[in-house]
Formats: C-alpha cells, structure tokens, sequence
C-alpha cells in the first residue's frame, strides 16, 4: 500500500497561517495609520503620555499575535483594544493602591512595628521656613528693577521676552538685571553658610 498525500489539508492550513498572517498585518497598518488619536486618547484616559507609550507598544505586539478573521473596521477594533488596555492599567493600579494600604494598615496594627510618617520631622519644617524667610528677605533686599525681574521670571515664570515686553525693557537689561539677582543671592548664601 503506497502512501498518498492529502495536498488539500496542508494546502488549507498554509491558506489559513497567510490569512491570518494578512489580518495582522493589515491590522498593523491600520494601527501605524492611527496611534496618534490612540495615543492622545489613552493619554486622555490615564493622564500619562509615557504610560500611553507604553500601552501602544504592547497593543503593537498583540497585534502580531491576533488571530482573529478579517475585522469590519479596524480603526474602532483598534481603539477598543487601547481602551481595554488603559482600562486594564487603571484596574491595576487601583488594586496595587489597595493592596499596599491594606499591607501598611496591616504593618501598623502589629504589636512592636512602627509606622513611619513620610512628612517633613517638625525640625525640617522649622529649618525650611527658616531657609524661606531668608529667601523671601534676600529677595525683597535686591534693587528694585532687578528683584522686579527676578519675580517675573524665577517665580512668575515668564520668559525673559515677555519680562521684557511687559517692563518695556530690552532682554539684554532683563538678562543684566537677572545676573544682579542671581549673584545677590548667591551672595547672601554664601554668607549664611558661613562659606
């Protein structure tokens, strides 16, 4: 008795490996064609645009593992899958969060443990104010156009244009009047550390 090879079977399933081969790859290009409204929404959804990184990528790489039939529209199939897995993310983190405050309830609760309070000892809180009041009074002893300037740009957070605009001033006086500031207060600090 010969033996007779069944060419339709093996023919079908290398059919079926190109299918589905050619369904992840038209899903992978749908998804370079739209990671960019991916991305935003995830960002939107998880207030992280590394975290929205991270999540493209491996929705990147479960799309080479997608063994699903042609896809009616693959942009919403796409965003579905990102949601699911933002929302995946979130469900984590809310877990681990309670997981870790149920374990540091349970650490506190213990006979001879000590919970340790992560704020500033009332030593550094005093040492801070200290260090800020004489700051503050470093600040307020600079000239008046320069502690002027220094207060736009260092605490207000303008840049040295819009400082400039405002004070009707050039930025070259801005930049002149900030190095005043700057080494006013290094200065002084030199001379509270005793340096």
């Amino acid at each position: 008795m010969a033996f007779v090879a069944r060419p339709d079977t093996s023919i079908r399933a290398m059919d079926g490996d190109l299918t589905q081969e050619r369904h992840a790859e038209g899903l992978q290009a749908h998804f370079a064609e739209h990671s960019g409204s991916m991305r935003r929404m995830i960002a939107a959804r998880l207030g992280s645009q590394d975290d929205a990184d991270d999540l493209l990528q491996e929705l990147w790489i479960r799309l080479a593992d997608v063994h699903s039939g042609p896809v009616a529209n693959p942009k919403a199939y796409l965003h579905k899958m990102a949601l699911n897995l933002a929302n995946d993310l979130v469900r984590e983190r809310v877990r681990r969060r309670k997981r870790e405050s149920s374990w540091s309830d349970h650490m506190i609760a213990e006979a001879d443990t000590v919970a340790i309070d992560p704020s500033p000892s009332p030593e550094r809180q005093l040492s801070d104010r200290m260090e800020l009041a004489a700051l503050l009074a470093t600040i307020r002893s600079l000239p008046d156009k320069a502690q002027l300037v220094f207060r736009r740009h260092r605490i207000d957070g303008l840049s040295h244009g819009e400082v400039a605009r405002e004070l009707g001033i050039s930025k070259s006086a801005v930049e002149k009047n900030m190095a005043t500031a700057m080494k006013h207060l290094l200065r002084a600090r030199r001379e509270g550390e005793g340096i």
